[in-house]
């Protein structure tokens, strides 16, 4: 298992490696003038040619490749153009409430459907079966950007249940601060017993988190669907059920158990669609997040934090992933010795 381990782990670190030179060759092709942008609007040629040296521009791509990695694994991740602000910096500061809208979205995805994938299996071509699969369907189907007005019009407009956008109103951000330990609002404020921040971001970040949660959940729902059909039809679950096995006990010790390396895999998909998805929620909903500031540095091709974020993203992802493969080696021991 430690050497698959290993194998994968090596996998990953190739994958980041194709990302950052494929990202910094991109963001070097892309028409503009980061010397020009980072003196200011006015600045004079002998000010952009100073520019260029400080940024080190006046390098070949392969030394300024070079030089961006070694800075990278040190923990320098460069300059914003656009702010002049360290990178890492800012990312610390938006990370926290992407974090927070993907966990509860993810949380929401699997918490919800799982057991409906479980019960559509157990009673495929019922009631709940074609209630579930609708679920899926629509969630597989529709897109982010419609559902997220969609909610906003019927859940804040016109019943008035839910905020319209932010992370919290202002007056209980004034009134009842949060203190800062992880920059979740929902952790920090509950631990804290700031009950009052607690449930006015917990209301905020109810319909962001819904609409990041439908693709999520619609992959999970089939997913979960097709694999426990196929290990229901099994001979050791027929030989379970003639031995008077409760239904519950052979569901989720027997079946799921065998099923839930697919979806694990899934929702490992699931979680890296929901950092790049959550762009354009966070625009949505003014969501001061990652994908704020990326989307921000994007339109001025800040390349210093266009790298940063793609870089992360997929350190993230390949992270995911080699954890879900880790998972995979504990529930079925077959793949150790692939």
């Amino acid at each position: 298992m430690v050497s698959y381990i290993i194998r994968r782990a090596l996998l990953g670190v190739l994958i980041l490696v194709g990302v950052s030179i494929l990202t910094f060759l991109l963001a070097r092709v892309v028409p503009s003038n980061p010397a020009a942008r980072w003196v200011g609007p006015h600045a004079t040629e002998g000010q952009i040619a100073v520019a260029r040296i400080e940024l080190g521009l006046d390098k070949p791509l392969y030394v300024q490749y070079l030089v961006y990695v070694g800075n990278f694994v040190q923990g320098d991740w460069g300059l914003s153009i656009r702010t002049h602000q360290p990178v890492l910096k800012e990312i610390f500061r938006y990370l926290p409430a992407s974090l927070e809208l993907i966990i509860t979205g993810m949380l929401l995805a699997i918490g919800i459907g799982l057991p409906l994938g479980v019960l559509s299996a157990a009673r495929s071509g019922g009631p709940i079966d074609h209630v579930s699969r609708l679920f899926a369907g629509i969630g597989l189907g529709m897109p982010t950007f419609w559902l997220g007005m969609i909610l906003q019009l019927i859940f804040f407009k016109q019943l008035g249940w839910f905020p319209l956008a932010e992370r919290i109103d202002t007056i209980v951000k004034i009134a009842h601060p949060i203190k800062q330990i992880t920059g979740l609002y929902l952790f920090d404020s509950l631990i804290t017993g700031n009950f009052t921040a607690f449930g006015n971001a917990a209301m905020h970040v109810v319909l962001p988190a819904v609409t990041l949660a439908a693709f999520p959940l619609g992959m999970i729902i089939r997913m979960t669907r097709a694999t426990m059909l196929e290990v229901l039809s099994e001979d050791y679950i027929r030989t379970s059920r003639a031995y008077g096995i409760h239904e519950v006990k052979i569901l989720i010790k027997y079946a799921l158990r065998n099923a839930i390396g697919p979806v694990l895999t899934v929702s490992a998909l699931a979680f890296a669609y929901a950092l790049v998805e959550t762009f354009l929620i966070e625009s949505i909903f003014a969501w001061p997040g990652l994908g704020y500031y990326a989307s921000r540095g994007i339109m001025v091709v800040d390349y210093p934090v266009i790298m940063a974020v793609t870089t992360l993203i997929a350190s993230i992802y390949v992270t995911v992933n080699l954890l879900v493969d880790f998972s995979l080696t504990l529930f079925d021991p077959r793949i150790r010795v692939d």
